[in-house]
């Protein structure tokens, strides 16, 4: 394995096959924290596609602080990323293989992504928190086969401008898109009954907002700041009428306050066509 790489070094470092033991781990993190810290033009992209992790993951923490790794290949057995596997390392872009299932709290934060692939017929289910947060993602295509994305899973992804929610999804953490001011529209799929605090706030560009299902809470601040929006669209299952929208309960300043603050001018449709302002409906 890796215990030293001279400084300077602009390269790809192929790992031969074989099981990572925590010792040699423990080597390369050391020697990719260590370069950096002796010359910042150190720049590595790993090729581990032939090793082997133990239980089939990439451990916790594996390659966190590894600000001279700006590129690495996964092997294609990996179940799962750890939690912050990946934590403010200086990956420009990411593979995820088909058969991860889990991507853990953390395992990209503070990367400056800019593209991340997941595959077709990838079987990722659970996006953990703060997962993808403080990166430079431009758009995603999140698989339908996930089924839950946790609290600020790409908070502050400022670069992100635009992303699709699988209709599998059931679950969806607090200020999960919070600060994304590049979205423009975004949209809640149908299996979501609540929409969660904070998880839209700082979205400052989002014109259109569509909730597909019926809902029967906003939490606190989950759209403030949203200062753009002009139409929310709540019209595509039968039971999202006036009447039930009424019944909704809204969270603290779920719009936010002063001039940031989600307009009552806004306009909510409802199934069937019929539309009103926020401040018609009396619901601000």
């Amino acid at each position: 394995m890796i215990n030293s790489i001279p400084a300077g070094t602009t390269a790809k470092i192929i790992v031969g096959g074989g099981t990572v033991t925590e010792d040699a781990l423990s080597n390369m993190r050391s020697a990719f924290t260590e370069m950096w810290g002796s010359d910042m033009n150190t720049k590595v992209s790993i090729d581990l596609s032939k090793v082997v992790f133990g239980d089939n993951k990439v451990p916790d923490s594996a390659f966190k602080y590894c600000y001279s790794v700006t590129g690495v290949s996964l092997p294609s057995s990996i179940t799962e990323i750890g939690k912050e596997a990946f934590y403010n390392a200086n990956l420009a872009s990411i593979s995820i293989p088909s058969n991860v299932t889990s991507i853990c709290d953390g395992a990209f934060q503070g990367c400056p992504l800019g593209d991340v692939t997941i595959p077709n017929d990838s079987k990722l289910v659970s996006i953990g928190d703060n997962a993808f947060s403080s990166t430079n993602i431009m758009s995603i295509n999140i698989p339908s086969s996930v089924t839950s994305i946790g609290k600020a899973a790409f908070k502050q992804a400022t670069m992100l401008l635009s992303v699709t929610l699988p209709e599998n999804l059931t679950s969806l953490g607090a200020g999960a898109f919070m600060g994304c001011s590049g979205l423009t529209s975004f949209t809640v799929p149908s299996k979501i009954t609540s929409i969660p605090a904070t998880l839209l706030s700082g979205c400052t560009r989002i014109t259109t907002i569509t909730i597909k299902g019926k809902i029967t809470s906003i939490g606190a601040g989950a759209f403030r700041s949203c200062k753009s929006v002009t139409n929310i669209n709540y019209k595509d299952n039968s039971q999202c009428t006036e009447t039930q929208w009424k019944s909704i309960e809204f969270g603290s300043e779920w719009r936010g306050t002063g001039a940031s603050q989600l307009p009552i001018t806004a306009t909510v449709t409802f199934y069937g066509g019929t539309s009103k302002t926020l401040e018609e409906l009396d619901t601000y």
